[in-house]
């Protein structure tokens, strides 16, 4: 994993508004989304020259190119009125929205506020989509050209036709593979998404901004462990509107069922020197994995802001070892780099591990390193891994870390108001081995964003009926 510097945004403050009031600034944005409602409809109708007939003369006798003329005339006025009731649907809409939010607002309604804001941002686009080419197809209608076309933006394949989209990826490479093919499967469905790599984040980062509408989604949510942000208060103060993040998000489908496996590798010539077959063997003797000095045994760990730094650190409390082992964290990848070296010394090593990933080519349970158990866990964590005893030899293989769902995360009101888009994140799934296969391809020299582009689209190619089969879901829900 090469992980790269976090992106981070300026925090925003957040002010309850008092009971019964609107906003100062609430009261503006509504006159100038009114005033976009009317100046849509006057552009448009100006652009049509006033008059959508066009029918032309008839006379008694035509020639064969009169009439094809005179036909191609009336099928070009009737796409003018089609264009025009189009437009004047989406303005309506757009209306019915902006009065909708005032509604909201009045309410006080987190829940409420959120989905009539997502509502007017997706009426607002589709609106001024329309109106954009509404001029040149009520134009080309009144000139008669014949064509008997309209450029429809959206439509059931693309139900999220010029609908923008916010995603965010994990600041872990393992995860980039996943995050390019569910953006490049919504562009499909004609959503307009953000480029994942613009906003690299953790997850103590994202799940506030999912949460407050910043993103829509990203596709890196590791459950069991996860489940600390959803409900953690100190993560919560930072809502605008009280109750926790799990009010505003949600989990969906399971990129990876129980793919995602977490714990700590010790290799195994020193476990096998030292009679190691557990952490709790670790922490009996710390010595040969003290690196400071300071008679603990030293674990390279998670970086600040990842899921695992918590688990571990609790569990290492669980089990009475703050006395004789810690986490070292920081820069993962400078960790791995340390710790590969003292590999090729022949010194012990002790670290987190993950998978999938391209790391565990390098050290590889079973061949030079173990897993290691523990003898107790967090509750939510005590499930034990499927994991043979030549790779786990404390059996049964209880890693700190229950095999881990990664899931979809979603803001609620984003998925309420896109069931295109939902039921795409509820079907999309990926073999373990594929995302492997792909980091150790990553870690081998293909790491441009190009590089990761081509590595989706071939995985899509390699996956097309299947893939057509969620696309078609997805429409189908739309």
């Amino acid at each position: 994993m090469s992980l790269k510097p976090v992106r981070r945004r300026a925090a925003r403050s957040h002010h309850p508004r008092p009971a019964g009031r609107l906003s100062g600034r609430t009261p503006r944005l509504l006159c100038a989304a009114l005033l976009g409602v009317a100046a849509l409809v006057a552009s448009a109708c100006t652009g049509a020259g006033g008059s959508a007939s066009g029918g032309g003369e008839t006379t008694a006798l035509y020639s064969l190119s009169e009439a094809r003329a005179a036909q191609a005339t009336a099928e070009g006025a009737q796409q003018a009125v089609l264009a025009q009731s189009q437009l004047a649907e989406a303005t309506l809409n757009l209306a019915l929205a902006t009065a909708a939010l005032v509604e909201a607002v009045a309410s006080e309604d987190p829940d409420t506020i959120a989905e009539a804001s997502m509502a007017l941002r997706i009426a607002r686009q589709g609106a001024q989509r329309i109106a954009t080419r509404v001029g040149a197809d009520i134009t080309a209608g009144v000139a008669g050209d014949g064509s008997g076309s309209v450029d429809t933006a959206s439509g059931p394949d693309t139900p999220g036709a010029g609908i923008e989209v916010r995603m965010a990826r994990a600041n872990w490479d393992s995860g980039y593979l996943q995050a390019a093919i569910l953006r490049a499967l919504l562009s499909e469905l004609g959503y307009v998404v953000s480029d994942p790599a613009a906003d690299e984040t953790t997850p103590q980062e994202v799940y506030p901004r999912i949460a407050r509408g910043e993103l829509d989604f990203w596709a890196h949510g590791w459950f069991p462990s996860h489940d600390q942000y959803l409900f953690a208060e100190d993560l919560a103060a930072e809502l605008p509107d009280g109750g926790v993040i799990g009010d505003y998000v949600s989990p969906v489908g399971k990129v990876i069922p129980a793919g995602g496996l977490q714990g700590v590798l010790a290799d195994k010539k020193s476990a096998d020197e030292f009679g190691v077959t557990s952490m709790a063997d670790i922490a009996a003797n710390p010595g040969p994995w003290d690196r400071d000095g300071n008679g603990l045994a030293d674990i390279a760990g998670c970086d600040e802001g990842w899921g695992c730094k918590a688990v571990l650190d609790t569990t290492i409390n669980l089990n009475g070892w703050d006395g004789t082992v810690e986490q070292i964290s920081g820069d993962w990848d400078e960790l791995w780099l340390q710790e590969v070296a003292r590999f090729e010394r022949g010194e012990p090593v002790l670290i987190y591990m993950w998978t999938p990933t391209a790391f565990i080519v390098t050290l590889t349970p079973g061949n030079n390193a173990y897993w290691l158990s523990f003898p107790e866990a967090m509750a939510d964590q005590q499930q034990p891994a499927s994991v043979p005893a030549d790779q786990c030899p404390g059996q049964p293989c209880r890693m700190g870390f229950a095999p881990a769902d990664i899931s979809v995360v979603a803001n609620n009101a984003f998925l309420r108001a896109n069931p295109a888009a939902a039921s795409l994140f509820e079907s999309f799934t990926i073999d373990v081995l594929d995302v492997a296969l792909q980091n150790v391809r990553y870690q081998g020299g293909e790491n441009t964003e190009a590089d990761i582009a081509a590595h989706a689209a071939e995985w899509i190619s390699d996956n097309r009926p299947l893939v057509d089969q969620w696309l078609a879901d997805a429409r189908a829900a739309a």
